[in-house]
């Protein structure tokens, strides 16, 4: 049987970040897992992997695992192609409110993380996130680029946008916390002062 197995680190997709963060495949693997691995991880059937010789899988699984050592996280690409198309890297600073609460909707990467992916990058040819037409219907849904988001970006591409905007996530937290302190500090100055003019 021919399997086809990613040559390089850059043939690696999302679905293949599914199953090496898939808590089953830590620690100890034995021949049985190897096989699961390789199933979800090429998509063919477990019954046409456990045909294979014991030797030539675990040699297919040691190589699988052995790509994502060559993954190493660093800063997004500003810009991508995808199904032929530019995609630019989203700017959160830059986008209405709409983005932020699709990001605060989906942002459950283990669940279902092209969903989360389709929020990163966002077709060039749109002059905004959330642009509708005429008739006020959504320009550029997620269903329509989740396929390709999910058959074409890279696991590196994937992985850089994520931490990007991890990091913004959490920077913007932290804010938002040191915002709710102000904001009860100031309550409390506001609502003593009142206190004290209706006592008067």
């Amino acid at each position: 049987m021919n399997i086809r197995l990613p040559k390089n680190t850059n043939d690696l997709r999302i679905r293949h970040w599914k199953v090496l963060t898939n808590p089953l495949y830590d620690g100890q693997i034995d021949l049985e897992l190897a096989c699961q691995f390789l199933s979800e991880f090429t998509g063919e059937h477990i019954n046409d992997i456990r045909s294979i010789d014991a030797k030539d899988v675990l040699k297919m699984f040691n190589h699988c695992v052995g790509l994502y050592e060559g993954i190493h996280v660093s800063k997004p690409s500003k810009e991508i192609i995808l199904g032929g198309e530019k995609y630019n890297l989203i700017e959160p600073h830059k986008v209405g409110s709409g983005w932020h609460i699709d990001f605060g909707k989906f942002n459950d990467i283990q669940k279902d993380p092209v969903k989360t992916a389709c929020l990163f990058y966002y077709p060039a040819k749109a002059k905004k996130y959330g642009e509708t037409d005429e008739n006020k219907n959504l320009l550029y849904p997620i269903r329509d680029r989740y396929n390709i988001v999910e058959r074409d970006m890279t696991l590196q591409d994937f992985l850089n946008a994520s931490a990007f905007f991890l990091r913004k996530s959490e920077r913007s937290m932290r804010l938002s916390m040191e915002n709710l302190k102000v904001t009860a500090k100031v309550s409390k100055v506001l609502g003593s002062m009142i206190g004290r003019s209706s006592s008067t």
